[in-house]
């Protein structure tokens, strides 16, 4: 990945801050997408939650000073180029990395939550897309029953109005598509009962 020219590769932490969220307290919106853009990520995919996690971001499209800062330090990071490449060296880690994927992939939901961190619910609309986004990039995603997985809430979850994905069924994702990969034969009913419906439907 190329590195960034120009003044930026040059700023200072406070004042690269300060480019990006145009002298404000938070980093958002057409900053947000630059930033993005600047350290080689697409804005619409599931690197950008990454980066978000890498940031330990509370919210989504908002990058606040003291996080930003935090996080820089952390990694050593004294430049938008030191940061592209840290960025870029998670983000080949974290999906290479099982265990790490899937305490990412725990991440989400309590991020995606932003506006309520201590619920144990997350709208099936709001939650969806992005459980289909993760699934897809983590390392069983590919498998015939991940497949089926994704059919399923596509189908079926995707336009569900006013339900919701729980806690326990969220983390229970991948370590059920760890289990089983080709077909549900050897099912047992201790899955959270979101799986209870996949089989269901898997089986009709």
């Amino acid at each position: 990945a190329p590195i960034v020219s120009g003044p930026k590769s040059t700023l200072p932490l406070n004042e690269l801050f300060s480019s990006y969220s145009n002298q404000g307290p938070e980093i958002c919106d057409d900053g947000m997408d630059t930033l993005m853009r600047d350290l080689n990520i697409d804005a619409d995919s599931g690197d950008s939650l990454i980066f978000c996690y890498v940031m330990n971001m509370q919210s989504f499209n908002s990058l606040t000073r003291p996080e930003f800062d935090s996080a820089m330090t952390k990694n050593s990071c004294k430049n938008i180029d030191d940061l592209r490449r840290h960025t870029d060296g998670e983000i080949s880690r974290i999906k290479g990395n099982g265990s790490e994927y899937h305490k990412f992939f725990n991440f989400v939901f309590k991020f995606s939550n932003s506006e309520n961190p201590l619920s144990r619910t997350i709208a099936a609309e709001t939650a969806t897309p992005l459980i289909m986004i993760l699934i897809e990039r983590s390392s069983n995603g590919n498998t015939p029953v991940a497949k089926k997985l994704l059919e399923f809430f596509k189908e079926v979850r995707s336009e569900s109005s006013g339900k919701v994905y729980k806690r326990d069924e969220w983390e229970s994702i991948l370590p059920f598509l760890e289990k089983y990969r080709s077909n549900l034969d050897d099912y047992d009913d201790a899955w959270p009962t979101l799986f209870d419906q996949f089989q269901e439907w898997y089986t009709k």
